[in-house]
């Protein structure tokens, strides 16, 4: 795999040895609004001792219906966001449609984000690259992962090798998307620093005829599974109430459940980080990744069970139980970001198949 130095933006680092996190609302529903949620999301990411970039657009250009909600202009949403990052401390990001818009934002935004519609933009991708901010570049849904490439060719070519791409979901027939976790490790493979969309990979654009509706439970089981595939970050989409938000709602993680998804995703990274992509052996000691010594074979983290894979090659389940030991029994981790218990169980040696409904692991949600 071809080794690329991290991509620094504010306080955080892509590609670096913790995971990065982009996090905001889909919209500047209103300046109360989004500073509002500005505050909240910091506040979770401090207790959790997680650097974020705050995401959020000024201008919703693409919406499905001429009657949906935009956001506001360019000049003000960048003023906006700017004055969060300098009062709160951290990187801002948006998304620009224009040429004009990339010069403009460049001014203010720590990092410029292209839209996946727009990432062949020749004219685009120059005006982002010329304003020698950090740029993130959407994945089309239309394009292959070793497509990327040209993109950035473009984006040296123009002087500008500060960039990252993010994966969010390939076009899945109609209405649909399916999020292939393959294009995370071949665009990585080839050299590039990959974030991971996980609200936007659940999208079912234009599934509600006039708005795109989403599968807003999957989109913490696909972080998760980005996460364990090795990508640099994730990126999600947060409201305080997505059944109220004026913008994707359907896709959009609840605030008050981005704690707990901060603390698996940080434990997943850990393990993947820690072991060079490798699973954890019983005699390894995890002071580096904040993981603690387990009495299973090897075993890689998912919620509520861990999986074990035993020396003959076999799948074993319920090696160890996640979150939900209490008293002296668990042991926590602020480093690693998971709690979890350090005794042995007895595992259930065949397939998930094969298994009881009633025994088999629940991966979807915890």
């Amino acid at each position: 795999m071809a080794k690329t130095k991290p991509l620094r933006v504010g306080k955080v680092s892509i590609g670096g040895k913790r995971p990065a996190f982009i996090l905001g609302p889909c919209v500047i529903e209103s300046e109360k609004f989004v500073w509002r949620m500005a505050r909240k999301i910091a506040e979770a990411c401090a207790s959790e001792e997680v650097d974020f970039i705050f995401k959020a657009s000024y201008d919703k250009a693409n919406r499905t219906s001429v009657r949906s909600f935009r956001g506001t202009s360019v000049r003000e949403g960048c003023d906006i966001l700017a004055d969060i990052g300098l009062e709160l401390k951290i990187a801002v990001t948006t998304d620009v449609h224009s040429t004009a818009e990339a010069e403009i934002a460049g001014k203010k935004i720590d990092m410029l984000q292209i839209p996946a519609f727009l990432c062949r933009q020749t004219d685009l991708l120059r005006a982002a690259a010329q304003t020698g901010r950090a740029i993130n570049v959407k994945k089309g849904q239309f394009l292959a992962p070793w497509d990327m490439r040209n993109i950035a060719e473009k984006l040296i070519a123009f002087g500008n090798s500060q960039f990252c791409f993010t994966e969010r979901g390939t076009t899945f027939g109609y209405n649909n998307l399916v999020a292939d976790m393959r294009s995370l490790y071949w665009m990585r493979d080839a050299g590039y620093r990959v974030i991971f969309d996980a609200t936007h990979s659940v999208q079912r654009p234009g599934g509600a005829g006039d708005s795109t509706s989403g599968d807003r439970v999957l989109a913490p089981v696909l972080a998760r599974a980005a996460m364990a595939a090795g990508c640099d970050g994730i990126f999600m989409e947060v409201h305080e109430n997505p059944a109220r938000a004026f913008s994707d709602g359907p896709n959009q993680v609840r605030l008050n459940d981005l704690p707990k998804h901060l603390r698996m995703l940080k434990a997943i990274h850990a393990v993947v980080s820690s072991t060079g992509g490798r699973l954890y052996s019983r005699r390894q000691r995890a002071e580096t990744s904040g993981i603690a010594d387990c009495e299973s074979h090897l075993a890689v983290l998912v919620p509520r069970d861990f999986v074990v894979v035993s020396r003959g090659g076999r799948l074993k389940f319920g090696a160890l139980c996640v979150g939900s030991i209490k008293g002296s029994q668990r042991k926590a981790s602020r480093e690693g970001g998971a709690e979890f218990l350090s005794r042995r169980a007895k595992p259930y040696e065949h397939s998930t198949a094969d298994r009881p409904r009633s025994q088999r692991p629940r991966v979807a949600g915890f």
